[in-house]
């Protein structure tokens, strides 16, 4: 075998897109917060909340590249997305 072939490493990254929602969750009296999820996932545990929609979008992208990463290595498959308008969500893993 050749250096070249040796140091050459392959390996498969797929993408998933899905339907994320974003609601207004209070938080005590006076602390408005964001609560968001994935509907899709959401059993599966893609749902995080942040005191800003960005804060929720972020926290809930992180969990649900998790939630798939799992799935994956439980051989389970990723619903698929249909096209749509609606707020989404990427994973690369």
């Amino acid at each position: 075998m050749t250096k070249n072939k040796a140091q050459k490493k392959s390996f498969r990254v797929r993408s998933y897109v899905f339907h994320a929602v974003v609601e207004k969750d209070p938080f005590g009296p006076a602390k408005p917060a964001w609560r968001a999820y994935i509907p899709q996932l959401e059993q599966e545990g893609a749902a995080s909340w942040g005191l800003t929609p960005h804060e929720a979008l972020h926290n809930l992208q992180v969990i649900t590249r998790l939630v798939v990463e799992d799935m994956l290595t439980a051989k389970k498959h990723p619903p698929a997305l249909q096209t749509t308008r609606k707020l989404l969500i990427a994973v690369t893993v």
